[in-house]
């Protein structure tokens, strides 16, 4: 059996592993909260946890689909106020992560894993288009969107210099992008949520 037909054929599998890995990247930020002391990784670990446990609910088959996806939409528009809350925070505080290029790149491992899972899931939501897929598939791309945040602010920090105007920029244009991208999932759910009532 070659990859294409595996995926075909056990979706759920794979997102399983996506959830697991959504999990263990949330536990890995919480380590570098502890070790770098910077709330910036807590809030972060916060936005995957949160995503991990949607990921699970719709995974699990437990309630109605409609019912879910007006969950998971809420959810998606209460990441995308907190990331922009902390975005804000975070610029006019001019916070940034501890500078380590080890963890850095071990960040970058992560956030790799996790865009490599969004795409597998988008072309599995097309290919299956049901009510789970679509969840699952805008579930990933949220935390593919929250990762790239996430890993740009810690190779600003490691890489660039504190403060500066074009870390600035950065900072706010793609906070900004995120949190309307986040908002656009939430508004499919819920729009989807209506079509299969």
């Amino acid at each position: 059996m070659n990859r294409i037909s595996f995926l075909k054929k056990h979706p759920l599998t794979i997102t399983w592993i996506s959830t697991s890995w959504n999990l263990l990247y949330g536990i890995f930020l919480i380590f570098l909260f502890v070790t770098q002391s910077s709330w910036w990784y807590l809030a972060l670990a916060g936005f995957f946890l949160t995503l991990g446990a949607g990921r699970f609910l719709a995974v699990s088959g437990r309630g109605r689909d409609c019912t879910v996806m007006r969950i998971l939409a809420v959810m998606m528009i209460f990441l995308a106020v907190v990331i922009a809350g902390i975005t804000h925070l975070t610029i006019t505080g001019e916070i940034n992560p501890v500078k380590n290029k080890i963890l850095t790149i071990a960040q970058a491992a992560f956030v790799f894993g996790l865009i490599i899972s969004a795409v597998i899931n988008t072309i599995l939501s097309h290919r299956k288009n049901q009510a789970r897929m679509i969840m699952i598939r805008n579930l990933s791309l949220a935390s593919a969107l929250g990762a790239m945040l996430g890993l740009e602010r810690t190779m600003l920090g490691t890489f660039g210099q504190s403060g500066a105007n074009f870390n600035m920029q950065m900072e706010a244009g793609t906070g900004m992008l995120v949190f309307i991208l986040l908002l656009f999932l939430a508004y499919n759910l819920y729009r989807a949520s209506q079509r299969i009532r």
